[in-house]
Parts: C-alpha cells; structure tokens; sequence
C-alpha cells in the first residue's frame, strides 16, 4: 500500500478520492463495500417474491444482467423524488452522537468507575481468587 501511488497510480487516486465505497442512504455514515451497494441494489430490484429461478433460464438472467441496473436508478430515482419509505428523513449524525447514547454511555462509565472505586480494581488484585 505504501508505493500503490507509484505502483498503481489509477487505482490509487481512485482511493484518494474514496471511489472504493458508496452511500446508500443520506447519511454520512452509510457509506458500504461497493460489492455490498450492488448486493443492495440486486436485493432492491428483486424485491420481497425474490428472483426464484432467474439463473436457471438463460433469457431471464440475461434480462436481470441487462435491466437491472437501469431498474435500480429507476427506483432509487422514485424514491428521492417521492420520499424515504422507512418515514424517516435523513440524518447528519452518526448514532452515537445523539444526545441519548451520549448519556447513556456517561452512566455507563460512571456505573464501572463507581464499582472500582467500591470492589477496587480487579487488574491489581493479586489474590487466588481471581480465575485464569
């Protein structure tokens, strides 16, 4: 990786440029593998009846190969212009940066540092009681 740039100068501003993921969603965190965006995208298009024996006649695969990626633009296109089905909008924030994990996880360290100070520090405890 360190002389891909020397190496593989393509390949390397492609990674520059983060051309190695994609975003599923309008959040900022939902960036995936672009083989998992393509696996969403297969799943998207076959929807909930699924695509039971598409591999087995050579036309329908052909078909799938040829229109499913035009049918997936055509869905995500729908989407964005009729709105999120999930009924959630986008958000900027990354989970835990919400203010509820945020205390929620201030309690949590809170509960273990009150226990130390209580039971003491089991990492200094030098007595047999400890198990292996």
């Amino acid at each position: 990786m360190t002389t891909l740039s020397q190496r593989c100068p393509d390949v390397y501003d492609h990674f520059i440029l983060c051309a190695f993921t994609s975003n599923v969603t309008g959040n900022r965190f939902s960036s995936i593998q672009l083989v998992q965006a393509h696996e969403h995208l297969n799943a998207q298009v076959k929807g909930a009846g699924g695509a039971i024996g598409l591999t087995e006649k050579p036309g329908a695969w052909r078909g799938w190969m040829v229109a499913g990626p035009q049918l997936s633009t055509i869905i995500a296109e729908f989407e964005e212009r009729f709105g999120r089905d999930d009924g959630r909008e986008a958000d900027d924030q990354h989970h835990e940066q919400s203010h509820s994990y945020q205390k929620s996880f201030f309690e949590d360290v809170c509960s273990l540092v009150a226990t130390f100070e209580e039971l003491g520090n089991p990492f200094l405890d030098r007595s047999n009681d400890l198990v292996w």
